[in-house]
């Protein structure tokens, strides 16, 4: 059989300036040409259809111009430059543009005129045709009933075997017809499962009218192919079929329905104009389904943003049939709903309305409904049920349009009966959603406006200034400006009639930059010649010294005298404002500055009035982040704030404020690992052992000479200078954790942590011992943990074989823990050890029973046990 081939063709693809990219291809038909450009939707700027011709604009430039003549029936050529695409259509076909997801579609096909598409009903042929030949085979019979029962079990695979078996073996015309036709329909029910099929089904059913034009079953078979068409996707093929069944076939139900099939296809390929043709062809041949016909033709037109032809054929259609028909769509509700909206058939309309909302409430239609049934009770005088649907539909739809509009609608015909709280609270919902519809704006004009009735001008103009802000292009732009004007205006005039200048000038200035063209100006041009003449003490009032001391050097720098009178008095002025300034700077913990600011002072005013205070300020500016600092333990930036000022504070007269700062620098060079640095400055302070960072950097850098009390040290800077000492002088470290009695218990646990540390021997067991003899005599200076220095001594007198002095301090540390703690085992064993090494070996056993029973699971306990079951054992040898 004959095949018809589609060819697909990738042109090339276009490259833009941007990340963009395209790909063009070219879809050829016997029927009609698709140019089919595939991209990102964001880069297309503008479509634009123009007679023969589709003009796409992008957002960036194409990178490589192109232009290609197409040998085509229906398109002519195709080339790109600049920012722009152009297909040109040849001047016999005509076109549609597609606009879909992933790009744009022009389909080109053979212009049709309204005769070609619609002609009268055609010529009817026979049924039958006269070629049969040899009906009866009965072979041939069985295997199209096979054929049948494999279809009617849907074992369509083997039905279409079975078929083309048969065509492949007879030569009998009415078999073949048959089989012809069977196969073409099996394959229109395996495309149900693979939509392949149905090409092959339609070529089958083209290929058998082809064949057997005036076969009984050709009527069905372009039925069938134009279906199988129309399910392949390939909708001008079924257009030309369909259009073949209406001119050839006589059955007139046959050709209503192709038509409106023709209809529906040119709807969907997006040749409306076509489709509304077909549908008008339709009333004019067949006079039937009226309110069908002008219900779908209204809504194309509708769809086209065509009101006078859409209201045209609505206007037709019984409103009351249409709302009781089963089929109709909510899309055909609202678009008949609103042309007669539109078109001010409101009665109609508010019927629609109402139905739609009813019924459909969860749609998002349905909000757009309520708010046209309100308007049109407004309009209708119905005051009362249109603010009852506005109401409603604010509250059931805040997140759509219509229920926001409402919010607007309802707010501005009752703006007056209610204060600004009310409304405040009335469009919370609004102004808490995003402003989608461009409400915001007219909701917060309304709120101002509100504040003005109410004479609450401040926040009047507070939101006014905002609203001007955030709305520069807004309707209520003129309106509002003029009220904070006013305001403003109103506003600089009471502080200048106050005299209060520092406050009035920037105003005015501000007044005279927002509203330079304004109608007060000459005003406060004037306010502003005669500010100049008395702010000086209003502004020195105001605590602004810096604009006093630019004031006053710009006076004192004028070549004329009389501009500021006596010198003395204009130089005194910027002295105490200078100094006032530097106090300001100081009091807001600006450092820097004020040391900055000082030292300017000192060179500008050489018998400056203020120096002494200055001088105090410089000092203070320089010691208080430097013990910030030092609290802080931030060492480094100790030194290098000393570093920034070492030359200012060699040359300084006060040596008590030296021998501080030098203090702090030493203790933190120590601290930073300069310990030799450190002596340095501690040789240029004057010594002060009654001073505690002094006391305690003596400590640190050995100072055998310094006389100062340790007790005057808190316990975390006592235990920071000993465990210094523990690794530079231990000797050192014990005199002075002997001498501590401010806490004896706290000195005596650091003294044993010491102890516990030193790797002498000697040495340690020196301290131990001193730390035994005081905690057996002095019960208050046990500290925690003080009851293993009986452990250590206990050991201590083990070790040197003195067993008798060892069982004590062990004895005492077992004495101190319950009798099943772990921590008495190893003391247990070597009291157990210290008694056999004694000769009292059974009180020695005694010890290790202990351990035995109370600790079984101490390693102490394994040992005793050995111990004992060896001696056992050496005892049974020896006998």
């Amino acid at each position: 059989m004959m095949r018809k081939f589609c060819l697909v063709i990738i042109i090339l693809m276009i490259s833009f300036s941007s990340l963009y990219a395209q790909q063009l291809f070219l879809r050829k038909d016997k029927y009609f040409t698709e140019v089919y450009l595939k991209l990102d939707k964001k880069n297309i700027k503008n479509i634009e259809k123009g007679t023969n011709q589709v003009t796409i604009s992008f957002q960036s430039s194409i990178k490589q111009p192109f232009s290609q003549d197409i040998n085509d029936d229906y398109v002519s050529s195709i080339h790109g430059s600049g920012s722009s695409f152009v297909i040109n259509i040849k001047p016999d076909a005509e076109f549609s543009i597609v606009n879909d997801t992933t790009g744009i579609k022009i389909i080109a096909t053979k212009s049709k005129t309204n005769e070609d598409t619609l002609s009268s009903y055609g010529v009817a042929k026979p049924l039958l045709s006269t070629k049969s030949q040899g009906l009866e085979d009965k072979n041939m019979q069985d295997m199209l009933d096979q054929a049948d029962r494999y279809i009617a079990s849907k074992q369509f695979g083997q039905g279409a075997q079975v078929l083309q078996q048969i065509l492949a073996s007879t030569q009998n015309e009415f078999y073949k017809q048959e089989a012809i036709y069977k196969l073409g329909e099996t394959y229109l029910l395996m495309g149900q499962y693979d939509g392949l099929y149905y090409t092959s089904a339609y070529e089958i059913f083209d290929e058998f009218v082809k064949l057997y034009p005036d076969n009984f079953r050709t009527p069905d078979a372009l039925l069938k192919s134009a279906e199988a068409k129309v399910d392949a996707n390939q909708q001008f093929e079924a257009i030309n079929t369909y259009l073949k069944i209406y001119n050839t076939v006589p059955d007139l139900e046959t050709k209503r329905d192709a038509l409106k099939k023709m209809a529906e296809l040119y709807k969907k390929v997006g040749q409306v104009e076509k489709a509304i043709e077909t549908y008008l062809s339709y009333l004019r041949n067949f006079k039937t389904d009226q309110n069908m016909i002008n219900g779908e033709v209204g809504q194309m037109y509708y769809d086209m943003n065509e009101e006078n032809l859409a209201f045209e054929y609505f206007s037709t259609l019984n409103i009351d049939e249409l709302l009781n028909n089963p089929d109709i769509t909510l899309a055909r509700l609202n678009a008949v709903a609103d042309t007669f909206y539109k078109k001010n058939r409101l009665d109609n309309a508010l019927k629609l309305y109402t139905y739609i909302y009813e019924k459909y409430p969860d749609d998002s239609s349905a909000n757009t409904a309520i708010f046209r049934s309100a308007s049109i009770l407004h309009k209708t005088g119905r005051d009362t049920d249109a603010d009852q649907l506005l109401l409603r539909l604010k509250q059931l739809y805040p997140d759509r349009e219509s229920g926001q509009r409402a919010t607007i609608e309802y707010a501005e015909k009752y703006l007056n009966t209610k204060p600004y709280e009310y409304w405040n609270k009335f469009f919370e919902d609004l102004f808490t959603r995003p402003d989608s519809y461009g409400l915001h704006e007219q909701a917060k004009y309304m709120l101002i406006k509100t504040l003005y009735k109410e004479n609450r001008m401040a926040e009047a103009v507070d939101m006014i200034s905002n609203f001007l802000g955030m709305y520069p292009e807004s309707r209520y732009y003129e309106e509002l400006n003029t009220i904070k004007e006013d305001y403003m205006f109103a506003q600089l005039s009471d502080v200048y009639n106050k005299k209060d200048y520092i406050t009035a000038e920037p105003l005015i200035n501000r007044f005279n930059t927002e509203y330079p063209d304004s109608k007060y100006k000459p005003r406060t041009d004037i306010m502003l010649n005669e500010i100049k003449y008395g702010k000086i003490d209003g502004i020195y009032k105001n605590n602004d010294y810096k604009s006093v001391i630019s004031f006053a050097e710009a006076q004192l720098a004028s070549p004329d005298p009389e501009k500021y009178g006596d010198k003395a008095r204009w130089e005194a002025l910027l002295d105490e404002a200078t100094y006032k300034d530097i106090n300001v700077i100081y009091g807001s913990k600006n450092y820097p500055a004020a040391r900055a600011g000082a030292k300017e002072y000192f060179e500008k005013f050489k018998n400056g009035k203020y120096r002494k205070e200055v001088s105090a300020i410089l000092e203070n500016a320089m010691l208080k982040p430097l013990e910030e600092s030092y609290k802080s333990l931030d060492y480094p930036s100790v030194v290098q704030l000393y570093d920034a000022n070492s030359d200012w504070i060699s040359s300084w007269n006060n040596k008590a404020f030296k021998d501080k700062i030098k203090t702090m620098v030493a203790m933190s060079v120590y601290r930073l690992g300069s310990p030799s640095k450190a002596r340095t400055f501690y040789a240029e302070i004057t010594p002060n052992p009654a001073n505690m960072n002094y006391a305690v950097l003596g400590y640190l850098l050995g100072d055998k000479n310094l006389k100062a009390d340790v007790n005057s040290f808190d316990k975390d800077t006592f235990k920071y200078i000993t465990s210094e000492l523990e690794q530079l002088d231990t000797d050192m470290a014990v005199s002075l954790l002997d001498k501590y009695t401010r806490d004896k218990k706290y000195a005596l646990s650091l003294k044993y942590s010491l102890a516990k540390n030193i790797p002498s021997d000697a040495k340690r067991q020196q301290i131990l011992m001193s730390i035994y003899d005081t905690i057996r005599q002095d019960a208050g200076a046990r500290f925690e943990g003080s009851n293993n220095v009986y452990m250590d001594i206990g050991l201590i007198f083990y070790r040197k074989n003195d067993f008798k002095n060892a069982v004590i301090p062990l004895k005492q540390f077992t004495d101190s823990y319950k009798e099943k703690d772990d921590r008495r085992a190893e003391a247990l064993y070597y009291l157990g050890k210290s008694f056999i090494n004694m000769g009292d070996i059974q009180r020695g056993y005694n010890y290790y029973n202990d351990i035995i029973s109370n600790i079984p699971s101490s390693i102490y306990a394994g040992i005793a046990k050995g111990e004992m079951e060896e001696d056992e054992w050496r005892k049974n040898l020896n006998k």
